[in-house]
């Protein structure tokens, strides 16, 4: 009798839920963290759609070793100059979502006292 690789991952997972209690759900852990406790992690705002077709565009020349701007003109007939205003936009927008989610979790984590005080008014 063999041991196969699923049998170990079985019994890995058993003796994590016996030693850790059973596993928390993924999205959970996406929203609240790996401790599944605390402030929810901020959601973003969705994607534009021209941010979507920036977005496939790099992934799709990543994929095919294309430069984006060729595969923006084959797809929607965007000349260069259009492909390098979306491209800007697109990356001004996600410095300014990192940056606003970055500032935000720092200062609910920093203030996280007073938060907790405020629940336990209301």
């Amino acid at each position: 009798m063999y041991i196969t690789l699923s049998d170990e991952e079985r019994a890995a997972q058993r003796l994590r839920e016996h030693l850790n209690g059973p596993a928390k759900r993924e999205a959970d852990r996406e929203r609240w963290g790996d401790e599944g406790q605390g402030t929810p992690k901020l959601e973003p705002e969705p994607f534009s759609e021209q941010e979507r077709f920036v977005i496939a565009c790099i992934r799709v020349a990543k994929q095919h070793s294309l430069n984006p701007a060729t595969v923006a003109r084959k797809a929607r007939g965007w000349t260069p100059q259009a492909w390098g205003e979306a491209y800007r936009a697109f990356q001004f927008t996600q410095t300014v979502r990192h940056n606003t989610t970055v500032a935000v979790e720092t200062y609910v984590r920093d203030n996280a006292d007073s938060f907790l005080s405020l629940q336990m008014v209301i």
